[in-house]
């Protein structure tokens, strides 16, 4: 969920995702991944990031993909 929040004296919108997002979203696809994957997933989306599509649910379900496919 996006926050309008006032940071340093200006207004920025925030939309945190956060570990337990990921494996939330792991445990809807039925797979399991371990720390250290689901920091690479993270990372991954991170480096990935397109500002124009943003992160949702189908950018993290990639970057699973993407982490199970190198594992």
């Amino acid at each position: 969920m996006a926050t309008l929040v006032r940071e340093s004296g200006q207004w920025v919108i925030r939309s945190d995702w956060h570990e337990e997002d990921v494996l939330i979203q792991c445990e809807n696809k039925g797979v399991n991944l371990n720390d250290h994957q689901v920091y690479k997933v993270m990372q991954l989306v991170v480096s990935a990031h397109d500002a124009c599509i943003g992160i949702n649910w189908d950018v993290i379900d990639n970057a699973i993909n993407t982490v199970l496919e190198q594992s």
